[in-house]
């Protein structure tokens, strides 16, 4: 399990590391800078159990791990991707956290401070009580990795203080301390105890607003957008006002709109990830586009086996935890097929892209993208895109499986870009 969580977070840091021109690249089990330490420099962390600043870090931080915790100094700003983070110390710039459950503050953030937590989305549907039903049951979900127990959303307690602007995508968020700019975003359900806003709040909230009457929000007052009218107290700010959520604009354009946004992002993502593998990782892709090339036929059988048959099984060992054992160790395994599954479906077009770009282009990461873009267009077709991404999945498997028994061949770079 530590080995599937640490590739990912290997990929995320190398994504962000990569556009860097200096800085300490460190890949550790667990990773802990001592309160005396000072480093003058900028840190890129991979860890697959936890990394904790107690020093000084004189630059930015990016960091990885199922959890990251601040108490000391970042001069500078810092980017987690975590399942839980704490900051009891002080990020002098700005913080952009990607938490899958939970945020604590209770230090300082110097400017903005961005959470995408568990999502909320509003799903255009028009009821309140199914949106409310569907985020009140989100809520109560707490995750458990690595041996950590985490609850889901923000939670700002009295100490925190934020000096810019919050911005927020979460589920739940607690505010009991300070936000010296302004409250945006989408939360779910929204807890003002006794915290002070000082330039305004701009939300969008889906289900709930809690609000005592010691709560103040200054600067241009509260305006909120729900699906209704929320009762939150009248002493909540000079200007309290509520605007109605708007229906999506379910038109062609819109929806035509949508699609391609979604399309560049894809492969804006695909392009950054693509590189990052094959300057740092290259060996792993190279070694299965060898493998298409060289036993396609077996490699393929041998991918459609497991594909069919891990669930099968997968099926079968959850039956017998969850009679033997416990729901938690079933779970966790059922979960974690899942995610293979769910990664191997996402990223296929790396690996089968490479491999359509090898007849398209002499240099590696201009085939990846030639061949990587052709196939993402296409899986975004209807009926065909279904069958071409299966396709993709299928012949991305049989290259990785493949390539481990491939014998490597002798020009195999240690770098591809």
């Amino acid at each position: 399990m530590k080995k599937y969580i640490g590739f990912l977070l290997i990929i995320f840091v190398l994504l962000v590391a990569s556009t860097a021109v200096a800085g300490q690249l460190i890949n550790e089990d667990a990773y802990i800078i001592e309160e005396e330490t000072v480093i003058e420099d900028d840190l890129y962390i991979v860890s697959s159990d936890e990394i904790q600043i107690n020093g000084t870090v004189k630059g930015d931080v990016v960091a990885a791990a199922p959890n990251v915790q601040v108490d000391g100094k970042i001069e500078g700003d810092l980017l987690v991707l975590a399942a839980g983070v704490q900051i009891e110390g002080e990020v002098t710039d700005d913080a952009r956290l990607f938490a899958l459950s939970s945020v604590k503050l209770e230090g300082t953030i110097g400017d903005d401070l961005a959470i995408r937590s568990t999502i909320a989305e509003f799903n255009g549907s028009g009821d309140p009580d199914e949106v409310t039903a569907r985020n009140l049951m989100g809520e109560q979900l707490a995750m458990n990795l690595v041996g950590r127990q985490y609850d889901p959303g923000l939670t700002i307690e009295a100490t925190g203080v934020v000096d810019g602007d919050l911005i927020l995508n979460v589920r739940l968020a607690r505010i009991e301390g300070v936000i010296r700019g302004e409250l945006l975003g989408t939360v779910s359900e929204l807890v003002l105890d006794k915290g002070q806003i000082e330039s305004g709040a701009d939300v969008i909230v889906l289900s709930d607003i809690e609000a005592d009457a010691d709560t103040l929000v200054g600067g241009t007052g509260f305006r909120y957008q729900s699906l209704q009218p929320l009762n939150i107290p009248s002493t909540l700010s000079d200007n309290n006002t509520y605007v109605e959520i708007e229906q999506p604009d379910a038109s062609v354009n819109s929806n035509v709109l949508l699609l391609v946004q979604q399309l560049i992002g894809r492969l804006l993502l695909f392009s950054l990830l693509g590189w990052a593998l094959l300057r740092f990782a290259p060996r792993r892709m190279m070694l299965s586009v060898a493998a298409l090339n060289t036993n396609m036929s077996n490699s393929s059988l041998m991918s459609l086996l497991v594909l069919f048959g891990l669930p099968f099984l997968t099926g079968i060992v959850v039956i017998i935890l969850l009679l033997l054992v416990n729901v938690e160790l079933a779970l966790g395994i059922l979960s974690f097929v899942f995610a293979v599954y769910m990664l191997l479906w996402n990223l296929s077009p790396l690996i089968v892209g490479l491999w359509i770009g090898q007849w398209l282009s002499n240099q590696a990461y201009q085939g990846l993208m030639i061949g990587m873009t052709i196939l993402v267009v296409v899986m975004y077709l209807p009926i065909l895109g279904g069958f071409v991404a299966m396709s993709s999945m299928i012949l991305a498997l049989a290259g990785l499986l493949g390539s481990f028994y491939i014998e490597p061949p002798e020009d195999l770079p240690e770098r591809a870009v």
